[in-house]
């Protein structure tokens, strides 16, 4: 049964994330999603070469927050 509902949350999670949701989890924090744009990057010796997109999940833990404020 714990198996089944820790892969339907999961489930539920990653629906919303590919949404671009944000999931908000009480007492734990915060899952946001944040897309980074194609952007060029300059070495040192004026190569310049291009970054690909990036999507990647930010967490944000609830107890951080609560410590800073």
């Amino acid at each position: 049964m714990q198996e089944e509902i820790k892969k339907a949350f999961k489930s539920v999670i990653r629906d919303q994330l590919i949404q671009r949701n944000e999931v908000h989890i009480e007492d734990l924090g915060i899952f946001k999603p944040v897309h980074l744009p194609q952007r060029k990057w300059e070495y040192k010796n004026g190569k310049v070469v291009l970054l690909p997109p990036q999507d990647y999940v930010e967490f944000k833990d609830v107890n951080q927050q609560n410590e800073q404020e």
